[in-house]
């Protein structure tokens, strides 16, 4: 087995560079064959050092090609057609709209990087990134394989060479406060930034200060051209230095002699020079992006704003305070050691050991198949967050569906034509909650079939509105039923639900685990119109939920409608999605009309923001559902501390626990009764509610995700 190590330049002295070559030795010590391959290859590396990408070799099935991905090149598009096991380390591509108002040929280079990454998922099986911030751009632009974070290995042995003596001699000494930043002259780096914070520096606080900007500006003339005219305007051009592309020795020199280091980048990947900085004790003052943050840990002077007063006063108590400075400097000096070169090595070593030893995992797919897929709903919810579940695990997830959707951000949703063959190491998860072809196809896979179960709502509810949805439900049941004998395993959402497939004969292991709720979403800004409009001191009665007869809006009016006599302020909103030109919304529109009552709004589809809005809205939560397998609805509430008032049916009770208000009776005086005690009585509204902040637990990230590890785990032992 050889490990071939590609990416389209290596250049000498660069981080990229600096890392291929580190992990070269890597190999070497790990005792696999190896070489380097290129697109362009720095002159300046020792002869041999890489191989033009022209000189290829052949690759075998059992060859590992390790690639590199920082930029736009056809190598993004060549890798698929490669054989052999491929694992990606991915340092970043700057977003293209950084280089719009000065470079088109940066822009588009940085474009067809992205497009190129995206059109990777499914190619590789394994990822490493340089941080978290990088593994959380490949989860968004659909990576499921497994993805291991490995800062980049810096040669911290090559900074003890001799500066430049003549740079030394001349800025080491002179007395001026020198600030720095490294790194090239790039738009994304925001040097005009860096320069606005000297500026209030220079003139507030010590005019015998100079700013120097360390990098080359090749490619990028017109940002260089705009930052000195910047510079000159304000009366700078005597104190900020450009030093342009210079020699090693020479940013050593200005390490050395600089007194802060001032980074207001607004995107990194990684950002070595802030650990250069660390290296040679200089104070660090940061604008907080990208992965900033995650590079300084809890070191430096990390900023939330980047005002030039602010970033100004932050940089001038680093250089002043001198109990400061050397406590920035220790932090800094204990953040160093995650960047040794024996840490990170062995980090690496780590992940490579276990890419190259697992092969179980390589060969074991975890599927998941599903009818339709879209954002927002409970159910592609769940899919996502099984697939990230499985990704943890170390597995590949990939997700096929009947109706792939198309456009940006759904790249890794593939149609089921492309699903070419199921091996017998495979598991395949089917998602089932409608009537589908699938179904029977998934029946009949050569693998372990596991059906993840989210309910089928009975036809009977909509056989006097929606013959359609009538009909699409009972093929559902049919599906259902007749997959009974063929599958090996059942996961449902509920124990309600695990109950339906006992009734209908399924005699296989069937464990339950609830939806996977995302939570982190709900802290997500909310709509500040619907926000102001409606906290407004009425009573807000909310449901959540598209509507659909079984989830009973007609009740819910009901009691709204003898609620209304009690508190003349309320309203009720419905929020989810509605078909004006159905007969279930015709009718509760005209029930409304019947009962007399004011103030009923629909919202239909929405923005999330807007929905998020509601929720902070509310007064109090009602739900007459006579039929749901779980009601995610009713776990959103409780995260937003509104009160429950629910009727006792189906899934619900489970759900609430001992949590919120369960009625037995939906009889309207009962329910609006119930309502105004909640509204009216101070102590039992905050019992509701406290009893609702206990239940949450039972639905956090970690413990549902916890929940369906182990299920998943007992399904691969099996496996295995």
């Amino acid at each position: 087995m050889r490990v071939i190590q590609l990416l389209p330049t290596i250049s000498y002295g660069d981080a990229v560079g600096n890392d291929v070559l580190a992990i070269r030795e890597i190999l070497r010590g790990l005792g696999y064959e190896t070489a380097i391959y290129a697109e362009n290859i720095d002159s300046r590396l020792p002869e041999g050092a890489a191989l033009p990408y022209s000189c290829f070799p052949q690759i075998s099935r059992d060859d590992v090609v390790i690639y590199h991905a920082s930029t736009g090149t056809d190598l993004n598009y060549a890798l698929r057609e490669m054989p052999g096991r491929k694992l990606m380390i991915y340092h970043n591509i700057t977003p293209p709209e950084f280089f719009a108002p000065y470079s088109q040929a940066a822009m588009k280079l940085c474009d067809y990087g992205l497009k190129g990454v995206r059109n990777m998922p499914g190619s590789v099986e394994y990822c490493i990134s340089d941080s978290e911030f990088n593994k959380r751009d490949l989860l968004r632009m659909g990576f499921t394989c497994p993805i291991d974070v490995c800062p980049i290995i810096i040669p911290f042995s090559d900074y003890e060479t001799p500066p430049n003596p003549g740079l030394m001699e001349k800025y080491g000494g002179d007395g001026v406060t020198n600030l720095l930043f490294v790194g090239r002259i790039a738009p994304n780096k925001k040097q005009e930034d860096v320069i606005r914070a000297f500026y209030a520096y220079h003139r507030f606080y010590d005019k015998n200060s100079r700013l120097i900007l360390c990098g080359s500006w090749n490619g990028m003339e017109r940002y260089y051209q705009r930052l000195a005219d910047y510079a000159e305007a304000l009366g700078l051009r005597q104190d900020v230095i450009f030093t342009g592309h210079i020699r090693f020795e020479e940013i050593l020199a200005w390490y050395r002699v600089a007194d802060a280091f001032v980074c207001m980048s607004e995107h990194e990947g990684f950002c070595v020079p802030l650990v250069e900085a660390m290296y040679f004790n200089v104070p660090i003052v940061a604008y907080n992006s990208s992965a900033i943050p995650e590079t300084l840990g809890d070191s430096g002077v990390l900023l939330e704003d980047k005002s030039p007063a602010l970033t100004a006063a932050a940089i001038d108590r680093v250089v002043s305070n001198k109990e400061l400075r050397e406590k920035v400097i220790s932090r800094q000096q204990e953040r160093l050691n995650n960047f040794s070169y024996e840490v990170v090595d062995t980090r690496l070593k780590d992940i490579l050991a276990r890419f190259f030893r697992v092969q179980q995992k390589k060969k074991t797919r975890i599927i998941q198949l599903c009818t339709t897929i879209s954002r927002g709903d409970a159910v592609s919810n769940d899919i996502f967050a099984f697939r990230d579940t499985i990704v943890e695990m170390g597995y590949s997830a990939p997700i096929y569906t009947e109706i792939a959707p198309v456009g940006a951000g759904w790249e890794d949703i593939k149609n089921i034509s492309e699903l070419k063959s199921v091996d017998s190491d495979d598991i395949v998860l089917y998602h089932h909650a409608t009537g589908t072809n699938m179904a029977e196809w998934f029946s009949q896979l050569p693998c372990k079939r596991i059906l993840v179960y989210h309910n089928v709502t009975p036809p009977e509810f909509f056989a006097p509105y929606d013959q359609a949805a009538e009909k699409s439900c009972e093929w559902g049941l049919q599906n259902l039923k007749a997959m009974r004998h063929f599958v090996n395993a059942c996961i449902a959402v509920s124990a309600f639900n695990k109950r339906d497939l006992i009734s209908l004969g399924y005699a296989c292991p069937i464990d339950v685990c609830p939806i996977i709720v995302p939570f982190s979403d709900y802290d997500k800004p909310p709509d500040m119109e619907i926000l102001e409009r409606y906290n407004d001191g009425r009573t807000n009665i909310i449901f959540v939920g598209r509507c659909a007869p079984n989830k009973k809006f007609e009740d819910v009016i009901s009691a709204y409608a003898e609620y209304k006599n009690l508190d003349k302020s309320a309203r009720l909103i419905f929020v989810g999605s509605f078909d004006g030109q159905g007969d279930y919304y015709k009718f509760l529109r005209h029930h409304i009309k019947k009962l007399n009552v004011s103030d009923v709004l629909f919202t239909g589809h929405i923005p999330f923001s807007q929905i998020l809005a509601y929720y902070r809205t509310a007064s109090v939560f009602l739900c007459m559902s006579e039929h749901e397998g779980f009601c995610v609805p009713l776990i959103e509430a409780m995260y937003f501390h509104v009160p429950v008032v629910a009727y006792k049916c189906a899934a619900v009770p489970e759900t609430m626990g001992n949590s919120g208000l369960l009625l037995s009776s939906k009889e309207p005086g009962i329910v609006a009764k119930a309502l105004f005690s909640v509204m009216r009585d101070s102590e039992y509204r905050k019992e509701i509610v406290e009893r609702q902040n206990e239940r949450m637990a039972c639905f956090t990230h970690k413990a549902t995700s916890q929940k369906l590890k182990d299920i998943l785990n007992t399904y691969i032992k099996e496996q295995i």
